[in-house]
C-alpha cells in the first residue's frame, strides 16, 4: 500500500476523483448505501411518532437534575463538530501517509474528509430548511411542539432534524472502517459517543440522531467502498509478490 514518498500527491485532482466515485452510478456501494438510507428513514419515522415525546419527558427531568453531565456532553459535542473532529482525522491521517510514503493513506484522508463534509452539508441544509425545535428549545418555551416543523431559517434553536454532528462524524468514520478497520473502529466509537452527547445534551431527539447517522452511512459507504476494494487488491498483490520471492529463494537454494 506504500509508494515512494517523493511522489507528489495532488489533493485537488484526488478530490475530484473521489467525488466522481461517490456520485457515480457505478459505485460498488450504490445498493447498500440506498438500503441504509431507506432503513434509517424508516427508523427515524418510527422514533418521530413513537419515541421522541417519551424521551423528551424523561430527558427533561434528567437534564434539570444533572448539570455536570450536561457540561460533559457539551465538551464532547464541541470536539465532535466538523472542524475539531473531521479536520483532525484528515490532518493526522494525511500526515501519517506523507511520512510513510503511502498514497493509500493520503487518499483515505481525502475520502474521509469529503464524505464527512458532504454528509454534514446535507444535514445542515436539511435542518435549516425544516426548522424543527431542539429539545432544549421545547423545554425552555413550553408552547413549542417537538413534532413541529416551522420551515426555513429560524435560527440554531430550530435546527434539530437531522443531527449534523452525527452525520459529519459518521460520514468521516465509515470510510476508515471499510478501508482501515484498525483506525476506523475507534473512529466509529467516537462518532457514536458524539451522537450520544448530542442526545443527552438535549440538542437532538432520537429520530434526529438516527437520520444523521443514516446520512453519514450513505456518504461513508459510497466514499469508502472503492478504497476497501483497492486495499484488498493491493493486499492480494503483496501476497503474490511474497509467494514469487519465496519460490525464487527456493530455486536459488536448489
Amino acid at each position: 500500500m506504500n509508494s515512494p514518498g517523493n511522489r507528489k500527491f495532488p489533493i485537488l485532482k484526488e478530490s475530484r476523483t473521489v467525488l466522481k466515485q461517490i456520485f457515480g452510478a457505478g459505485n460498488p456501494a450504490r445498493n447498500a448505501s440506498h438500503l441504509v438510507l431507506a432503513i434509517g428513514a424508516a427508523l427515524a419515522l418510527v422514533c418521530y411518532f413513537r419515541v421522541d415525546r417519551l424521551w423528551l419527558d424523561y430527558a427533561g427531568s434528567w437534564w434539570r437534575s444533572t448539570p455536570v453531565r450536561g457540561d460533559i456532553c457539551g465538551w464532547i459535542s464541541w470536539y465532535g463538530d466538523f472542524f475539531p473532529f473531521n479536520l483532525t482525522i484528515f490532518a493526522l491521517l494525511f500526515a501519517w501517509g506523507r511520512v510513510n510514503g503511502s498514497r493509500f493513506l493520503m487518499r483515505l484522508a481525502v475520502v474521509s474528509l469529503l464524505s464527512g463534509a458532504l454528509a454534514g452539508g446535507v444535514a445542515l441544509i436539511t435542518k435549516s430548511l425544516l426548522g424543527r425545535p431542539r429539545p432544549i428549545t421545547v423545554l425552555r418555551h413550553k408552547s413549542s411542539n417537538p413534532n413541529e416543523f416551522r420551515g426555513p431559517f429560524h435560527g440554531a434553536a430550530w435546527e434539530s432534524f437531522p443531527s449534523g454532528h452525527t452525520a459529519s462524524s459518521m460520514g468521516a468514520a465509515v470510510p476508515l472502517v471499510l478501508a482501515a478497520p484498525e483506525i476506523g473502529v475507534p473512529a466509529v466509537c467516537l462518532s457514536v459517543c458524539i451522537g450520544g452527547s448530542r442526545l443527552a445534551g438535549l440538542n437532538h431527539y432520537p429520530s434526529d440522531i438516527i437520520a444523521g447517522a443514516a446520512i453519514g452511512l450513505f456518504f461513508g459507504l459510497r466514499g469508502g467502498w472503492p478504497l476497501r476494494t483497492l486495499r484488498l487488491r493491493l493486499r492480494s498483490r503483496e501476497r503474490e509478490r511474497t509467494i514469487v520471492r519465496s519460490h525464487a529463494g527456493i530455486s536459488d537454494a536448489l
